[in-house]
């Protein structure tokens, strides 16, 4: 009877370490996982819009011409149309006559692609001594494209740091599998 004594102590023992070593959890290890998360990014996008730009033209010639065979002048602005499209120039004359008085005349004129035309006024009763203008040229649409600041929502991965409590014996052997 000694013996089954001994050998039921013996294995009484061995399972009371057996549970100590694996079921206990005096271990804290710190490990670390990946985590995914949401964040917001801000990127540009190319958007077109629309919108009116006068066409291209040069002014060639500006001048005044005093008739002789009467009191009046004859003034006119040369336009060359440098654009693509056709259209009508609007041409505002500020003119001042040599008796100081001032005047404000309006002329149109039609102007093809490529084409160069006078637009021209005339005024009786005095000669012009000098004048200023201002040209309203036709205008077109064009296309541009602007950035445009927008948002939207990206799943990233970040590292977390993490703890558990893990058993000894659990503990030894990751330890040994990392270390060996």
């Amino acid at each position: 009877m000694k013996t089954v004594s001994k050998g039921i102590i013996s294995v009484l023992a061995i399972g009371v370490i057996a549970l100590a070593i694996f079921a206990v959890p005096i271990v804290e290890v710190t490990y670390y996982q990946e985590e995914p998360y949401t964040a917001t990014e801000t990127y540009y996008e190319k958007e077109p819009y629309t919108t009116l730009v006068n066409i291209d033209y040069r002014v060639t010639e500006a001048r005044t011409y005093n008739w002789f065979w009467t009191t009046g002048s004859d003034c006119w602005v040369t336009i060359k149309n440098a654009d693509i499209k056709s259209g009508y120039f609007f041409v505002t004359f500020d003119l001042v006559t040599r008796g100081g008085a001032r005047i404000t005349r309006t002329a149109r004129e039609y102007i093809t692609i490529a084409e160069e035309k006078r637009v021209t006024v005339k005024h009786s009763g005095d000669y012009i001594s000098r004048f200023t203008y201002s040209i309203d040229p036709p205008q077109k649409e064009v296309t541009m494209y602007r950035d445009v600041q927008k948002t939207r929502e990206v799943v990233r991965i970040r590292e977390v740091e993490s703890t558990k409590r893990v058993p000894v014996f659990e503990y030894l052997t990751e330890w040994s599998e990392l270390s060996g």
